[in-house]
C-alpha cells in the first residue's frame, strides 16, 4: 500500500480515484465492492460496481465514544442477497473502506474499519450502520449473582470441550417443514443420560448460500428416517436440501444439568445455593437443626 504516493496523487490537477468497500463476515466469507464502473482487484479480492449506494457523515468524537456512521444503497449483487442478511450472515461483519486509484492499484488508503450494525430496508434500499471498533468496549463487565451459569458452553469459563464428538452431530438436511422445523437424514445417538443434549444447542451450516448461519435448537425428535430439528426463531427462507449441517450441545446454565450431564460442577459460573428474595423475607422457623450448615449438597 503506498499512501505516500496516492497523497501525491490527490495533489495534482486531475485524479482518478474511487472507493472500495470490503465485507468480511464472521465466517470468514469476503465480498468487495465499488463505486467505479469496472471491477478491480486489490490484495487479492474483487471488488464489483454492484453496491449503488451513498454514505453519510462520519460522526466522531474524542476518547472511546462509540462512533457511527450510515451507508445506503440499492443491492444488484448475487452475492450479497436479502435473505442472507436477514438471516444474520452479515451481522457484525467486518467494514473496511479505501480511497483507491483506479489507474494504479498500488495506490490506495485506508479510510476506515468498522462494523455493521442495524440493517434496515426502505423497499429495494438498503440503510446499514456502521459501529467504530470503540463498540467493542460498549459491553458490561463483572460478576452478575444469579442461580444460573453466567458462562457459554465451551467457552474458556466453562471448560467444557465442544470438540468431543459425543457433544456434536454432523449429518444433512433431508427438508424443511415450514420455517422452524427441519427435517435431518440421520439422528445422534439418543441415549438415557444424553437424552435432550441439543436442546439450548446450535445448528450451524457448512455449505451453498447459507454457508456460516447458525440458530438455536429447541427441540430434537427422533423419527424413522432420521430427526426433526424445531428452532427457536423462524428461518427467514429455505435451505436447500443436502446442506451440510452441524448440531453442537446446549446447555440451560442450571447447576444440577452441569453436575449430571457434562460432570463440570467445579467449573460452574453461578450461585446455585443464593438463597431467593422468598427466603429473605421468611421468618425464622423454630423447627429444624438451624445449625449454619449448606442447605443443599
Amino acid at each position: 500500500m503506498s499512501a505516500a504516493a496516492l497523497l501525491h496523487h490527490l495533489q495534482q490537477e486531475e485524479t482518478t480515484t474511487c472507493y472500495c468497500w470490503r465485507l468480511q463476515a464472521r465466517s470468514g466469507a469476503a465480498l468487495g465492492f465499488t463505486d467505479h464502473d469496472r471491477p478491480l482487484q486489490l490484495n487479492g479480492l474483487t471488488y464489483t460496481p454492484e453496491l449503488g449506494g451513498s454514505a453519510s457523515h462520519a460522526k466522531t468524537g474524542v476518547g472511546l465514544a462509540v462512533g457511527s456512521q450510515q451507508i445506503s444503497g440499492v443491492l444488484s449483487s448475487p452475492k450479497l442477497q436479502h435473505q442472507q442478511i436477514a438471516a444474520g450472515l452479515w451481522d457484525y461483519a467486518e467494514f473496511t473502506a479505501y480511497l483507491v486509484n483506479w489507474e494504479n492499484l498500488e495506490q490506495y488508503m485506508l479510510l476506515r474499519r468498522a462494523r455493521l450494525g442495524e440493517v434496515s430496508y426502505d423497499g429495494e434500499v438498503f440503510h446499514a450502520q456502521l459501529l467504530s471498533l470503540a463498540d467493542q468496549l460498549d459491553k458490561p463487565a463483572g460478576r452478575v449473582l444469579s442461580r444460573q451459569c453466567a458462562a457459554s458452553l465451551g467457552d474458556k469459563m466453562c471448560k467444557v470441550d465442544l470438540n468431543d464428538p459425543a457433544l456434536g452431530f454432523t449429518c444433512k438436511v433431508a427438508s424443511q417443514e415450514g420455517a422452524r422445523h427441519v427435517l435431518l437424514d440421520a439422528s445422534p445417538p439418543q441415549t438415557e443420560a444424553f437424552r435432550g443434549l441439543y436442546e439450548h444447542g446450535t445448528f450451524s451450516l457448512h455449505d451453498g448460500a447459507w454457508q456460516g448461519y447458525q440458530g438455536k435448537i429447541l427441540r430434537l425428535s427422533q423419527t424413522p428416517t432420521g430427526a426433526r430439528l424445531t428452532l427457536w426463531l423462524p428461518l427467514v427462507g429455505a435451505i436447500p436440501p443436502g446442506s451440510t449441517v452441524h448440531l453442537r450441545a446446549g446447555c440451560d446454565r442450571s447447576f444440577a444439568t452441569c453436575k449430571s450431564r457434562f460432570a463440570n460442577a467445579q467449573n460452574f459460573q453461578g450461585f446455585p445455593h443464593m438463597p431467593g428474595n422468598d427466603f429473605v423475607l421468611s421468618a425464622v422457623s423454630g423447627s429444624g437443626p438451624n445449625d449454619g450448615r449448606k442447605l443443599r449438597n
